[in-house]
């Protein structure tokens, strides 16, 4: 059923929705799909701006033997000629070849696809065929065999997915061009499309350990230090926009926040002489600059923004007029099977 060129990227194909849906990964999906109950009359789809729906856009290009591309308010009235296709609402795709008036529909999703499905109504009556181009987003195609004879409802079933690595990876489907075979010209119906996207699953965690020198002294008492870590995952398929991920931490009144370099008075743990220690797992590739990234609020209410923070140089002192930390890595916290994290690590004193 399916043809590539020599890419990493490989696509799998479903002839049911029970094996599709199963196929999806549990988490960072989000899914979609378009029955166009929008559709209250008969009207051809564009071939100048592309229609809008749930999750996609539809676009047509030339005609076939059989006339334009169009929404129907009923599949069973718009291919009369067949055997029972429902009344609900969907797709006359139209189509030809170079010879027979070089008629498409492309199908663009408009979020970070990496599946996408249909359910469809053809008869080939005359032995007339036709193919999916699914076009990524790096550029590579593939080809997809069209359907066989489907009548009655619910039709047949077409679906396909990206591999994982490359959803990872950030590779998503650009559109999906539904055109002829050799010299044939076609006409099938189509509803209930599904489109399942990636998505990040950005998850937060805090923890604190009490900091001391001597181990022996490592007990929760005025005076003493305490080290938080804050850490960062995504634990989905794709990865939040570059530059989006912004921390406001609020420190308790009953600490002091330690306002010198992480390491001062222990070992060595950070290269970088900062307040807050950086590290990143799981093939996070997220960079953090405390001279730039690093910012604190005064106030009684937390900063919403980076901008309504204040820097504060470093004067080796703790500091209980901090109120809040302002954090903001740049780059992307990319996904990944290893589930890429950050940490982030500062001392404060307990008063």
């Amino acid at each position: 059923m399916l043809t590539g060129s020599a890419h990493a990227q490989s696509i799998t194909t479903y002839s049911n929705s029970t094996d599709f849906n199963a196929a999806m990964p549990t988490t960072g999906v989000v899914q979609k799909s378009e029955n166009f109950a929008a559709v209250t009359s008969n009207y051809a789809v564009s071939q100048t701006t592309p229609n809008n729906w749930n999750g996609l856009t539809i676009l047509a290009s030339g005609f076939s033997p059989w006339g334009s591309s169009q929404y129907c308010t009923s599949l069973r009235a718009c291919l009369n000629w067949t055997t029972s296709p429902p009344t609900t609402p969907g797709i006359y795709v139209a189509i030809g070849t170079p010879g027979i008036d070089n008629g498409t529909v492309r199908f663009t999703p408009t979020g970070r696809a990496f599946a996408f499905a249909f359910n469809y109504w053809d008869w080939n009556d005359g032995s007339q065929r036709s193919e999916l181009l699914v076009t990524l987003s790096n550029g590579s195609t593939f080809v997809i065999t069209g359907p066989t004879t489907v009548s009655g409802s619910p039709g047949g079933f077409m679906g396909f997915r990206i591999d994982t690595a490359s959803i990872y990876s950030g590779i998503t489907i650009s559109h999906v061009t539904w055109r002829g075979i050799g010299f044939n010209s076609e006409i099938i119906g189509i509803n209930n499309i599904q489109i399942r996207e990636a998505a990040p699953v950005v998850q937060v965690s805090k923890n604190s350990t009490i900091w001391d020198p001597n181990p022996s002294n490592a007990k929760s008492l005025p005076g003493n230090d305490v080290l938080y870590e804050i850490s960062i995952a995504n634990a989905g398929l794709s990865a939040p926009d570059a530059g989006s991920i912004f921390i406001v931490d609020a420190l308790p009144s009953q600490l002091s926040f330690w306002n010198g370099d992480i390491d001062q008075g222990g070992s060595e743990t950070y290269a970088t002489v900062a307040p807050i220690g950086f590290n990143q797992t799981g093939g996070a590739t997220l960079s953090f600059d405390p001279s730039t990234d690093l910012r604190v609020a005064f106030g009684a209410t937390a900063p919403t923004t980076f901008s309504q923070c204040s820097t504060l140089p470093m004067d080796s002192s703790y500091r209980s007029d901090v109120k809040f930390l302002c954090i903001r890595p740049s780059g992307t916290l990319n996904a990944g099977p290893a589930v890429p994290q950050m940490k982030l690590k500062f001392r404060a004193q307990i008063k």
